[in-house]
């Protein structure tokens, strides 16, 4: 998906497909992406704002309470909570955290498969 998008902004000839967080927003939305710019195709008597509103309920199901200005992640109870049982305790994940935490989760998925050996 990211590399059909990647070239479809480098062409010149507009693909209208899905993106995810363009302009920065947060979810997916359909959208016309060539010549290096992205533009929303949403449906007739759709806002912007709507569809906005949408995503960002929609995220709650993913466990994701906000994203912050800055772009920390800052997960839900129920989602922190979960990832604490299994030995993974976080509210919030910032930018610059993503190669720390990243590698915590592979150590922690590899010793749970060890478990269950």
């Amino acid at each position: 998906s990211a590399v059909k998008n990647v070239l479809a902004l480098l062409d010149d000839v507009a693909v209208a497909t899905h993106v995810t967080g363009p302009m920065g927003l947060p979810g997916g939305y359909p959208a016309n992406i060539g010549a290096g710019g992205v533009e929303l195709r949403l449906p007739p008597g759709l806002t912007r704002e709507e569809a906005v509103s949408i995503n960002e309920k929609a995220a709650r199901w993913d466990g994701i309470g906000h994203i912050a200005d800055d772009g920390t992640v800052v997960y839900t109870s129920e989602a922190a909570g979960a990832m604490a049982e299994l030995g993974y305790p976080v509210e919030s994940i910032a930018i610059d955290e993503l190669p720390y935490r990243g590698q915590q989760l592979l150590r922690l998925v590899d010793d749970l498969s060890r478990e269950e050996e």
